[in-house]
């Protein structure tokens, strides 16, 4: 989890860069656990053909604003930048808010209120690596993360 790495997401905005071939997972979770309610973004799944927000992390679960179109690389890193509201979810390609809108979602009531981020390439022996950046792009060598999960 971010929180883990001191680091805040109060101004609802998370931007960073990763690098897999597939399954790289962004939960923006109400608590502080990862067995907390969550709101998960999958990036490239299903072999880089779709992604998705979801509510939880049950395969079963409503996916909105999917997309099938391929969009991670194994070989260089893909940037993407997270912003929320009270009701809204928006993941934008790049680093900032100005970036072209590639997932988005509106609830129909509040969201939960997002407490801390849980990352993660995981399936298949997916690996990844992560780089986030604070506001103004400055990036923070902390918040390297490389992954490995193997089911």
């Amino acid at each position: 989890m971010l929180s883990e790495l001191s680091q805040s997401i109060s101004d609802r905005i998370i931007s960073f860069k990763v690098q897999t071939c597939t399954n790289a997972y962004v939960g923006l979770i109400s608590g502080t656990d990862e067995t907390d309610p969550l709101y998960e973004i999958a990036i490239g799944t299903y072999g880089n053909t779709k992604s998705f927000i979801r509510i939880g992390k049950d395969f079963a679960a409503p996916k909105f604003s999917e997309k099938v179109e391929p969009v991670l690389n194994c070989s260089a890193y893909t940037e993407f930048c997270i912003t929320w509201d009270d009701n809204t979810i928006n993941v934008r390609r790049g680093l900032d808010v100005t970036g072209s809108l590639f997932l988005s979602w509106t609830s129909g009531t509040d969201l939960w209120p997002i407490l801390n981020v849980g990352i993660c390439t995981a399936s298949f022996g997916s690996t990844g690596n992560w780089i986030f950046y604070a506001q103004g792009n400055k990036r923070y060598g902390l918040w390297f993360c490389r992954f490995r999960f193997a089911l």
